[in-house]
């Protein structure tokens, strides 16, 4: 059977149309089938905005076994850049033209104890 990162190499480098439309096993050089599985879900209608696509991954996680894993690596990856605003914001707030003098290591030591918590400081809430 096909590995994961070989097929995850595969769809980059013929993309989803180039799989779809292809009816032949000699994208993979396989004929296990696994092409014929990819195929199978391309072909399947786009789910709804709505619906959460880790629910949908464990429905079809015994129809597509090997689509599955590479589903749970992705759709697990947080794709939000919040934390790293917030720590920039902090940064701003911190290094400001008063403060022109403060080094970057002591800037950094700043940002790390303005992120602990009341339980870190020994203040049980």
């Amino acid at each position: 059977m096909m590995k994961l990162g070989c097929l995850l190499r595969k769809v980059k480098m013929y993309g989803h149309e180039s799989l779809v439309t292809n009816k032949s096993d000699s994208i993979t050089g396989e004929s296990d089938g696994l092409c014929l599985k990819l195929r199978q879900y391309l072909n399947q209608p786009v789910i709804p905005r709505t619906e959460d696509p880790l629910k949908y991954w464990q429905k079809l996680r015994l129809a597509y076994p090997s689509l599955n894993k590479i589903a749970m690596r992705y759709l697990n990856i947080v794709g939000t850049s919040v934390a790293s605003e917030r720590l920039f914001s902090k940064a701003g707030a911190i290094k400001v033209d008063n403060r022109s003098r403060l080094s970057g290591e002591h800037l950094n030591q700043l940002l790390f104890l303005g992120c602990l918590g009341s339980k870190d400081w020994g203040f049980a809430a």
